[in-house]
């Protein structure tokens, strides 16, 4: 480091000098680890009518969890002696099924992967303070279903909208969306049902004989639980919540190791 030191005509001193000083760098944020959900969906389709129906057989935080699902689902419901063909083939690591009857009728089973960002950094820390923040703010899954009354309204201006559940759990939520319309009708009541899966969340449209639409869905939402008599929901959905942070961090732990098929 330069040190000068000089003096002027008029006796006055200067000093220049060089001090070496700590410059801190700015920390970056941890960078999001890529994780996903896989939902498997099995689409029945007949020959005998245009639309295949699809039936969503679960969401799963694992590819081998959805492939085990996958890959036995159609012969432990029916048995291998049921079918005229049974192809198993892996694309991309995800198992896809396709299946004929012996008579006639086609099936498919298929995986769909969702991305979902999580930090590998402070990832405790952070699902904790989820928790803590869950006492006062809670985020939940409505299930909602929606009528369109064309029959009596060509205008679509007859609508009822109600919300048939609130759940802590997306799985739930879907589980729930899924078996909504089976409470007051069979599958074969409807002239169309489609049945699929949007950003991760159920989506169920239909149209029942004389034009009605009904259509379900699972919609995110919001709980305030500031209000004294929100203060037992609480209590009970942050214990859910602090067992599914166990089980969350147990599977984060065993991640790394376990053996994806």
């Amino acid at each position: 480091m330069v040190h000068v030191i000089a003096t002027c005509p008029d006796g006055e001193e200067m000093v220049v000098l060089v001090e070496k000083s700590m410059v801190r760098k700015a920390t970056s944020p941890p960078k999001p680890l890529k994780q996903y959900t896989y939902t498997v969906t099995r689409e029945t389709i007949d020959s005998h009518y245009q639309d295949g129906d699809i039936e969503i057989l679960g969401t799963y935080e694992t590819l081998a969890a959805a492939n085990r699902v996958a890959r036995n689902n159609m012969t432990e419901e029916w048995g291998e002696h049921c079918f005229d063909d049974f192809e198993v083939e892996v694309v991309d690591g995800m198992v896809r099924v396709d299946a004929v009857f012996l008579e006639g009728e086609r099936m498919a089973v298929r995986i769909e992967k969702t991305e979902v960002e999580k930090y590998s950094m402070a990832r405790k820390a952070v699902a904790q303070n989820r928790v803590a923040e869950a006492r006062r703010h809670i985020e939940v899954y409505h299930v909602v279903r929606e009528t369109i009354d064309y029959h009596n309204d060509p205008h679509g201006g007859a609508q009822n909208t109600t919300i048939n559940g609130t759940y802590v759990s997306l799985e739930k939520a879907n589980e729930a969306a899924g078996r909504d319309l089976d409470y007051d009708w069979d599958r074969d009541f409807f002239e169309e049902y489609n049945e699929m899966v949007k950003e991760g969340m159920v989506t169920i449209n239909t149209t029942c004989p004389e034009g009605e639409r009904i259509n379900v869905y699972v919609k995110r939402g919001s709980l305030t639980t500031d209000h004294a008599e929100m203060a037992g929901l609480v209590e009970e959905i942050v214990a859910d919540m602090e067992d599914e942070l166990d089980d969350e961090l147990e599977d984060g732990e065993s991640e790394d190791g376990s053996e994806e098929e």
